[in-house]
């Protein structure tokens, strides 16, 4: 295993893709399915969120809900067979219980609120436990007098049976030290630092949270001089804000040159940044009503307010979306995984750079090919149980039938030169080398992926030719 890659032993989001393939059969439409089952779930929970907070306001319910059901960062996620949309749920259903907490003191909802906080945890526990640790922070700066010894003695137990449930995977697993850092040691204030700064000017980026809405929000809410609409959006600015800076502050990710921020694990902010977005479309419609329904449109459809602190290149997000979805444009690895599955032959070993990209080749590729060498000496896994499995994992001892490089890269070099190296077989000493099969003209890298600074809502041709995919096929020297 690679240093800087992530060990998962466990998330939610597997058992539930199985089970959805049991039910469906295996497809990208059973693997996305029950993912956008959860996304429109996390709606119907933010609209009782809603309606805790403001009771019958339609109109900012509408504003509200309308800025996360079309928000394009939101749609994007809640697509993929992965724990966003999973994350998005049990993180505004934990809150929605949290408010039931505060207002009945009912011992049920403190249960009910550590069930929904294990399933959280077990969906991503870095999401999970940077959302939790930010409400509890919300609690103690907004909440804490609203509570006696019997409250307090309730949310021990809810606590109680949240740590029962997660700390002996927590000690087992070293949760801790599962991700590594990549390259030299980097100083830990200057990356936090750094890290603080990706996060923050990610949630602009992604029209999340626009910095120049959040000034305009905070102007709208003196002048109206609203306490209760002041006080519920100042305890969402700290819950949504303060999830983004607790996973800056315990995000193992290395800082690099023109880096951008890992914005998957911000996902549980979105419902919150988006209550912002709809206070201030609700108090400009008040204003003048005309003008809030254009706020919104322009929210929802464009990134035109993040435009004057950065300079990206204007979009209009929901329709590129929605034409994305109708129009559906080839990918890297369905590129890739359609060669092999009319060129290669069963059970050949194929090896494929970056690593990633092993996923979906075996995913749409099937069972025709096997995916090898993913593993080296320094893998912390027990090397015994591996063996166990008679698979073609170790990369210095096993030497694939095809090579498939995403992009001229140095380590795909690298790589390529340790397949090729001179090796004993049996009695003899033989070498291997690695003609180049096919080049395919399309841009290497996953154009489809949820992060929208990463996202490509068409094909990329404006690329350096030495991002092409190659595909090498073994010869024997």
């Amino acid at each position: 295993m690679e240093p800087g890659l992530k060990v998962h032993y466990f998330s939610l989001h597997y058992p539930v893709t199985a089970l959805s393939f049991r039910l469906f059969g295996v497809s990208t439409w059973a693997a996305r399915f029950p993912f956008a089952i959860a996304g429109l779930a996390t709606l119907f929970v933010f609209a009782m969120i809603l309606r805790e907070e403001f009771g019958t306001q339609s109109w900012l319910w509408v504003y509200a809900l309308g800025v996360l059901a079309f928000s394009v960062t939101f749609l994007l996620h809640i697509r993929q067979s992965r724990y966003y949309a999973l994350s998005l749920l049990f993180s505004a259903f934990s809150y929605y219980l949290y408010r039931r907490c505060l207002r009945t003191r009912h011992i049920g909802w403190f249960i009910l609120l550590a069930i929904s906080s294990i399933a959280l945890f077990y969906s991503n526990y870095l999401v999970g436990g940077a959302f939790l640790l930010s409400l509890g922070i919300l609690h103690l700066v907004f909440h804490r007098s609203d509570f006696g010894i019997k409250d307090w003695a309730k949310s021990a137990l809810s606590v109680t049976i949240f740590a029962c449930a997660t700390l002996p995977y927590i000690v087992i697993h070293r949760n801790w030290t599962l991700d590594m850092i990549m390259g030299p040691p980097q100083p830990w204030l200057e990356r936090k630092l750094t890290l603080l700064w990706w996060n923050l000017r990610e949630v602009n980026v992604i029209s999340a949270l626009p910095w120049m809405i959040l000034a305009l929000l905070a102007l709208a809410l003196i002048l109206h001089r609203q306490r209760k609409l002041t006080r519920i959006a100042l305890e969402w600015a700290t819950l949504g804000i303060g999830n983004v800076v607790v996973i800056a502050l315990v995000s193992h990710q290395p800082i690099r040159k023109l880096g951008i921020a890992e914005i998957r694990f911000l996902i549980a902010s979105l419902p919150y940044f988006a209550g912002l977005l709809g206070i201030l479309c609700w108090l400009v419609h008040q204003w003048k009503k005309p003008v809030g329904i254009l706020m919104f449109v322009v929210l929802v459809c464009s990134n035109l307010f993040t435009l004057p602190l950065f300079g990206r290149d204007f979009q209009w997000l929901l329709p590129a979306y929605v034409r994305e979805v109708h129009h559906e444009y080839p990918s890297s690895a369905g590129a890739v995984s359609e060669y092999l599955s009319k060129h290669a032959r069963q059970d050949d070993l194929v090896y494929a750079y970056p690593e990633y990209f092993s996923g979906p080749i075996m995913f749409y590729v099937g069972d025709k090919v096997r995916l090898c060498c993913l593993l080296n000496k320094k893998s912390p896994l027990s090397k015994e149980d591996l063996r166990k499995l008679n698979a073609p994992l170790f990369n210095d001892e096993h030497y694939p039938d095809w090579f498939v490089a995403f992009g001229l890269h140095r380590p795909a070099e690298g790589m390529l030169l340790h397949f090729s190296r001179p090796h004993l077989k049996g009695r003899e000493i033989v070498r291997f080398k690695y003609r180049l099969a096919e080049r395919l003209n399309i841009y290497w890298d996953q154009t489809q992926r949820p992060e929208l600074p990463r996202h490509s809502f068409g094909p990329k041709t404006d690329f350096d030719r030495n991002r092409d995919v190659y595909i090498f096929k073994r010869v024997e020297d």
